[in-house]
């Protein structure tokens, strides 16, 4: 395993492309807290465990500042076709596919400790995700195999759970709820931003 500053290299990629019509807004856009949205935050926290580098799939729609920290983004023009596509789309953008952490913009509540169980975890392991009273969560991490089936899967409508049953995978339990959270609605970001 690669290291840098005694963190494991590791890329990400960031599912942010969908149209947010039930939010109204984009999601990436929204209020973390005084400081940061739910995109920065999330960057953030990604950053502090040694990722090296940063892909935000976005549709064209989308308010985004090209210098935004580390990252790179990949506008995805048929956000319609679905998250297996935005996904196909941010791999392509990746340069380092070793280990790739996979987020979606809607799920807020990174934490560093979190990525750096699915990071020390990876080894010897096609996908790790984190599980919290044995339910999947997110982010989850997935190695050069899964990145590289799913940049040659011709069909882009494939669903991404049934994908990964031919790989070989592994939960890791967490102490964090917050891992099976998504912010899809007004009622939802009420919920947990007030």
């Amino acid at each position: 395993m690669i290291y840098n500053n005694n963190k494991p290299i590791f890329s990400a990629v960031i599912l942010a492309a969908g149209n947010s019509s039930r939010m109204g807004v984009p999601k990436m856009s929204l209020k973390f807290n005084a400081k940061s949205n739910f995109l920065e935050n999330i960057v953030s926290e990604i950053l502090t465990c040694g990722a090296d580098e940063i892909v935000v799939v976005v549709n064209a729609k989308a308010n985004f500042q090209k210098d935004f920290f580390a990252t790179k983004f990949v506008v995805n023009t048929h956000p319609d076709w679905g998250r297996f596509h935005s996904l196909k789309l941010g791999l392509n953008g990746v340069k380092n596919i070793e280990k790739v952490l996979i987020i979606n913009v809607d799920n807020p509540f990174i934490n560093a400790k979190v990525i750096d169980n699915l990071v020390m975890e990876s080894n010897d392991i096609d996908f790790v995700y984190p599980t919290y009273e044995g339910k999947g969560g997110h982010p989850f991490l997935i190695n050069k195999k899964v990145v590289t089936s799913i940049i040659n899967e011709s069909n882009i409508h494939f669903n991404l759970k049934e994908f990964l049953k031919s790989f070989n995978g592994k939960s890791i339990h967490v102490l964090d709820e917050k891992i099976l959270a998504n912010i899809n609605t007004k009622e939802d970001y009420e919920k947990f931003f007030g």
